[in-house]
């Protein structure tokens, strides 16, 4: 969970008993910004993300099955496009510093 955004607190004597409710909306710089440790998860749960993975892999979330996607949701982004797009890329300097670029972009989302 982000802790900014929008967000709903309770003053409650329990889960069944909620005595009174209030919206709050925190701002600010998310504290955990995205990048290459964040899960397939992390990326799939922000739009934003998404798209720009989706755009820099040529459309890896909309191709693959949606078992396979939920068999990677805890998987870390930099290890899943490391694998396979060292087939594409095969200098590690090279593609090293292409994923440094994506994961800076997915840091200011």
């Amino acid at each position: 969970m982000q802790p900014i955004g929008a967000h709903t607190l309770y003053l409650a004597l329990s889960a069944e008993n909620i005595l009174e409710s209030a919206a709050l909306t925190i701002e600010g710089k998310n504290p955990y910004p995205l990048s290459g440790e964040s899960t397939i998860g992390e990326i799939l749960e922000n739009p934003a993300a998404k798209e720009l993975v989706n755009q820099f892999t040529n459309g890896m979330f909309t191709s693959l099955p949606k078992e396979t996607l939920d068999f990677m949701v805890y998987r870390k982004l930099n290890d899943i496009l490391s694998m396979g797009m060292i087939q594409v890329i095969p200098d590690t300097v090279k593609l090293h510093a292409i994923l440094q670029g994506l994961y800076a972009q997915l840091a200011e989302l």
